[in-house]
């Protein structure tokens, strides 16, 4: 082949390409990968506060309580890595046995009713939390309006080993990926 010729010319474009559009694509599934992870994060959190939240009620003198307990077992276990906890006036009042002695410590912005925040946990975790602030109907329905803070939160640990699972991924997509350029370089 005669190196100028048009043929090599387009050869070398076709690599060029070839090469940025299989880099393109492993980038763009490597970001996808990455939000479907933080989304199932926050729909994870999320759904634990919904069953708290639909557990949670007033007694007959005005005191929280929950009327069952949530079905995620390391709510139960000591710094099993899943945590709630239910505040009035920013003291910590019912919590989850896996919080022990401990207490969550959430900044509440006054502003807003639900939000996410990193919270310092038991046993020195480092936690993602969930927050959702809720007047009950019955204290809304009297002349003192008590809102509660509803708190869920989850080990960043966990989240690591999410990440750790994106790493793998990211090597496997580039030897997928980097085979496939290879065989469209050969076949043009």
């Amino acid at each position: 082949m005669i190196p100028n010729s048009l043929r090599v010319r387009l050869l070398g474009a076709a690599v060029v390409i070839i090469v940025l559009a299989v880099q393109f694509a492993g980038l763009v599934v490597l970001i996808l990968f990455e939000r479907n992870v933080i989304s199932l994060v926050h729909n994870e959190l999320d759904s634990a506060l919904d069953q708290l939240a639909a557990s949670f009620s007033l007694d007959g003198e005005g005191m929280p309580s929950l009327t069952h307990e949530l079905p995620d077992v390391r709510f139960r276990q000591r710094f099993a890595g899943r945590y709630w906890q239910l505040s009035v006036d920013d003291r910590p009042g019912l919590r989850s046995a896996s919080l022990g002695d401990g207490a969550l410590q959430v900044k509440a912005p006054a502003d807003a009713n639900s939000w996410g925040q990193p919270v310092p946990g038991p046993d020195k975790q480092r936690l993602y939390a969930s927050i959702r602030r809720i007047i009950p109907q019955q204290a809304a329905s009297e002349h003192k309006r008590t809102a509660y803070l509803l708190v869920v939160a989850m080990d960043v640990a966990e989240i690591g080993t999410l990440d750790t699972l994106n790493s793998q991924l990211r090597i496997n997509i580039f030897i997928a990926l980097g085979l496939l350029a290879l065989i469209l370089i050969a076949a043009a």
